[in-house]
């Protein structure tokens, strides 16, 4: 068997047991000669005589955790070298057939230079080993290697270092391996899967709504007890562990604000420690005011306009000539045709996603053009009222005159003038 070796930091030097014992008789010779014998006594016994305690540790992470069957649980093999540089590492892993199967083994990031049969996996075991170039490693958390496994059964299930090495950064190769720490996993049923949201009142969660009283309601999976839910603004809101409702599947929300809301709801089993299923989160769009306020303009006979909406945003315009719609989902700009002689009133309907609209009016004037063209003036309101007033006063005017030439007529029939 191999001497133990016996490190002289010091001096350097690396001697073994026997010679060590002839270097100390030689030097107790010697030093009972002097003065300094029990000084130089002590020194020899410490550097000669007391070996290097190392501690360094390899450790699965996680250590604990708790997954339900058939899901994925990532562990990676680590190592803590307690303040020493090391170099090399090597692991054999064993683990829990009955519950775990080992789905694939890859090579640690720290310990990169991967050694002939590093990684591989076996029938409940698995091996890593790897090193890295001078400095070496110093640190609490290098990896090793990585296994991912899939929770296949219920019960407690164990992942452990049955041996490995620590290799100091020594030149030596010295092993500074002191102890090994296991992973203990508990694997629960397969959670219940999650319930399907339907809305009577926001079917669609693409679409926007006018409503701000929202109706839900959502099937119960097989085996479900109760519910968690939560509505909010964020998309991926994971509802807490506490049931907000066992018998009832309905819920509703009587006077939401406008914008976009989520309703995140997740189901369990009857049993207090049974694991909450996946999260369903459904979305709901409203919109109840309607576009910016907008005008109309006319450029002879072209018509432009243009507004915005905030949250759902312009779906289409409606023009409309003296209340009767003259083209849906019209465009801008847009060419009135065939308009009669005279004053039109000209509206243009915005309307959003949500089926809100905010209406524009303009007053115009048609005037008859030569041949068979007709020429378009476009006035003011109160400028078209004060036209007709005119028109009217002129007609009063007219009829007046009128009524007072007949009545001369009359009189001079009645009464003719004597020659």
């Amino acid at each position: 068997m191999q001497n133990k070796k016996i490190y002289l930091d010091l001096a350097h030097l690396d001697l073994d047991e026997s010679r060590g014992r002839d270097l100390f008789t030689k030097a107790i010779s010697h030093a009972a000669r002097s003065k300094w014998v029990i000084p130089f006594l002590f020194t020899i016994f410490y550097f000669l005589f007391t070996s290097q305690a190392y501690a360094a540790t390899l450790y699965i992470s996680p250590a604990s955790g708790s997954y339900s069957v058939g899901s994925t649980i990532t562990l990676t093999v680590r190592s803590n070298t307690q303040g020493v540089n090391v170099n090399t590492a090597e692991a054999s892993i064993a683990y829990s057939t009955e519950n775990l199967e080992l789905v694939s083994v890859k090579q640690g990031s720290t310990f990169y230079l991967a050694s002939p049969g590093s990684p591989s996996k076996g029938a409940g075991t698995a091996y890593f080993a790897g090193g890295l170039p001078n400095p070496g490693y110093n640190g609490t958390s290098g990896i090793l290697g990585t296994l991912t496994f899939r929770a296949r059964a219920i019960g407690t299930a164990t992942v452990s270092v049955s041996y490995g090495h620590v290799l100091l950064n020594d030149g030596n190769g010295t092993d500074a391996l002191s102890g090994t720490t296991a992973g203990h996993y508990t694997i629960t049923p397969p959670p219940i899967g999650g319930p399907e949201v339907i809305s009577g009142s926001h079917p669609d969660q693409n679409a926007w709504y006018a409503k701000s009283e929202v109706d839900l309601s959502w099937s119960r999976p097989d085996k479900a007890y109760g519910f968690s839910f939560e509505l909010d603004q964020i998309a991926d809101t994971i509802p807490d562990n506490s049931l907000d409702a066992t018998n009832s599947t309905i819920q509703s929300y009587p006077d939401l604000k406008d914008g976009v809301w989520y309703f995140h709801i997740k189901a369990r089993a009857q049993p207090n420690n049974a694991a909450f299923g996946g999260t369903t989160h459904f979305k709901i769009q409203i919109d109840t005011t309607a576009p910016e306020v907008f005008q109309i303009q006319k450029s002879n006979d072209v018509l432009t306009f243009e507004t915005t909406d905030k949250l759902s945003g312009v779906d289409h315009y409606d023009v409309y000539a003296d209340g009767s719609l003259v083209v849906a989902k019209a465009t801008s700009p847009y060419t009135l045709n065939n308009l009669k002689a005279g004053s039109h009133q000209i509206e243009v309907l915005a309307v959003d996603k949500a089926g809100n609209d905010r209406k524009a009016q303009l007053s115009i004037m048609v005037a008859a053009g030569a041949g068979f063209f007709q020429q378009t003036i476009t006035l003011p309101i109160f400028v078209l009222i004060l036209i007709n007033l005119l028109i009217l006063i002129l007609f009063i005017i007219v009829f007046w005159l009128l009524t007072q030439i007949r009545k001369r007529i009359d009189q001079k029939i009645r009464n003719p003038k004597k020659k």
